[in-house]
């Protein structure tokens, strides 16, 4: 049985699925013209929240489970903050990796 910790280290990432293999779909924020990367608490926001988000024509997009902490390191790597959103596209909390450790 899992716990809630462990439940809690899961999110919800929207993916690119092309020719060229998968990647986690990234972002612009309009305002800030910052790079991030759309995360959900679950499943159902995330695909609720999919129509809504900016994407590339010819490549197929879906909603995938991941681990938090590789999502940061992910984030850390590319240079994106991360942006926690809920199903309307609202942003729920701003997460700005650090490159340094």
């Amino acid at each position: 049985m899992k716990t809630d910790e462990t439940q809690e280290n899961w999110v919800w990432v929207a993916v690119t699925q092309s020719s060229d293999g998968d990647s986690l779909l990234g972002l612009e924020d309009a305002e800030t013209a910052e790079q991030f990367i759309p995360y959900f608490p679950s499943k159902e926001e995330g695909q609720a929240c999919l129509p809504a988000l900016k994407k590339e024509p010819g490549k197929t997009y879906d909603v995938q489970a991941i681990r938090y902490e590789l999502l940061i390191d992910q984030a850390k790597d590319a240079g994106f903050a991360l942006y926690r959103l809920d199903g309307e596209g609202h942003v729920l909390e701003k997460n700005r990796p650090s490159h340094a450790h």
